[in-house]
């Protein structure tokens, strides 16, 4: 679990912080899967995401922001990602806060307008922690699972 977190927070985000020192980095996702009766923005996100992490060492954080690589990032339409299943929220030690939102098909910064896509490698960085966290579950609920999938 630490090894497939390590490699979440070294190989997900973008380094659109110039020289400011990380503080913290908070993370909120829903399932990439899930269907929403309206498009998701990042306040919803913030509100029903079913997995939050908060990543307080601040080496820890620089590199998982750096491993974004915002050379990827371009223009675009200049629409803004939406329909959003990711929030990343980065807070530098000056209080400043960016945040990277991600829908199933685009990963941007919010204020900046620059997105690029992302593909399933992307995506399964964070839902297979949901995953593994979800067959714990069953493993230990088996009657859960079979009410489920019995009834929908």
């Amino acid at each position: 679990m630490k090894k497939l977190l390590h490699f979440i927070f070294l190989t997900t985000l973008l380094p659109l912080i110039g020289w400011a020192k990380i503080q913290v980095v908070k993370i909120y996702h829903l399932p990439w899967s899930i269907a929403t009766s309206t498009a998701m923005t990042a306040e919803g996100v913030r509100k029903n995401a079913m997995f939050k992490m908060e990543i307080t060492d601040d080496g820890y954080a620089e590199r998982f922001v750096r491993s974004l690589a915002a050379e990827k990032m371009s223009e675009g339409d200049h629409q803004p990602v939406s329909d959003l299943r990711l929030v990343i929220d980065v807070t530098s030690d000056d209080g400043s806060i960016i945040t990277f939102v991600a829908s199933r098909f685009e990963l941007g910064g919010q204020k900046s307008g620059k997105k690029r896509t992302i593909d399933d490698a992307f995506r399964a960085r964070f839902s297979s922690l949901y995953e593994e966290k979800a067959d714990t579950i069953r493993a230990a609920n088996p009657t859960e699972v079979w009410l489920k999938s019995t009834f929908g």
